[in-house]
């Protein structure tokens, strides 16, 4: 299984920018669906103001999901050009991916340490 984590937060995009990629609930459902069908794949979106994450995992026979795709796939979504997008993406594979959502869900990688926002998306997810 390719496991991949795709996407910004408070540390490498600014807040204008996180404020456009943002998910509500109606356009996050067309996103996961557009996202799991466009690439093949699962997929979990986290999207909170400090961070809009895509964690995506595709068999082990296909490609890895790079930057490029998603930033044009956000791009789609959001009405934002993928050029302003992709600077500000991050990417994580395999384990590196895990640990990242440790931290997050544990509220150890926001802005205020504990946060427990992220904690109630994780789970619904």
């Amino acid at each position: 299984m390719n496991l991949t984590m795709i996407g910004c937060d408070f540390r490498s995009a600014p807040v204008e920018l996180r404020e456009k990629l943002a998910f509500d609930d109606a356009k996050l459902d067309r996103a996961l669906d557009e996202l799991v069908s466009r690439y093949d794949c699962e997929a979990v979106i986290l999207s909170t103001c400090n961070r809009v994450e895509l964690y995506i995992a595709r068999a082990d026979l296909a490609p890895a999901l790079d930057v490029e795709l998603i930033a044009e796939f956000l791009s789609d979504i959001h009405s934002v050009p993928a050029p302003a997008i992709m600077p500000a993406l991050l990417s994580l594979h395999a384990t590196d991916t895990v640990n990242h959502l440790f931290r997050v869900a544990g509220g150890l990688d926001s802005m205020i340490v504990g946060e427990g926002q992220i904690a109630g998306q994780v789970k619904r997810a």
